[in-house]
């Protein structure tokens, strides 16, 4: 009887809750914002694609781990950190990244992730090569928050 009592508590878990049947759609994924870094500590406990350059960077032995900084002084307030953990190591030797540090310095990133805060400082812990995008220099800024369109709103003109 208990053994029943679980499974159907784990079938109510794990059922799907639209009542659509099979061809119902599934709900879409929400979608992660895009943001600058120097806005990250107004995003904290949240995923973000964050797009930033690399402006210092560097490997520290005793907690063997790597962090990728959006300015050039850690302590900046408008600093976002990207840790790399040595657990991770395996993962981009494995995408040819042999060093992050030197890999990255002075590149435009996007970097996909949790902002969390340690020391009360925005970071993104990064655990594989593909949360880390590389961008063109001229790529566009993170997208703005689109204004409502009401009823008496006009498309925007094309762009020549």
């Amino acid at each position: 009887m208990v053994i029943r009592l679980v499974l159907w508590a784990c079938w109510l878990a794990c059922a799907p809750t639209s009542t659509g049947g099979a061809d119902a759609t599934p709900a879409a994924p929400a979608k992660i914002p895009r943001i600058a870094a120097a806005e990250a500590r107004a995003h904290v406990s949240k995923t973000c694609a964050v797009e930033l350059i690399v402006r210092s960077s560097r490997h520290l032995a005793g907690p063997r781990l790597w962090i990728l900084n959006s300015c050039k002084n850690y302590r900046d307030p408008n600093n976002l950190a990207i840790v790399i953990w040595e657990d991770s190591r395996q993962a981009f030797k494995a995408h040819k990244i042999l060093d992050p540090v030197q890999y990255y310095r002075g590149k435009k990133i996007r970097v996909t992730g949790r902002i969390n805060l340690y020391q009360e400082r925005p970071q993104i812990e990064v655990e594989k090569p593909t949360q880390i995008e590389i961008l063109k220099p001229n790529d566009s800024k993170p997208e703005a928050a689109a204004e409502p369109a009401g009823p008496d709103a006009k498309p925007a003109p094309a762009d020549p």
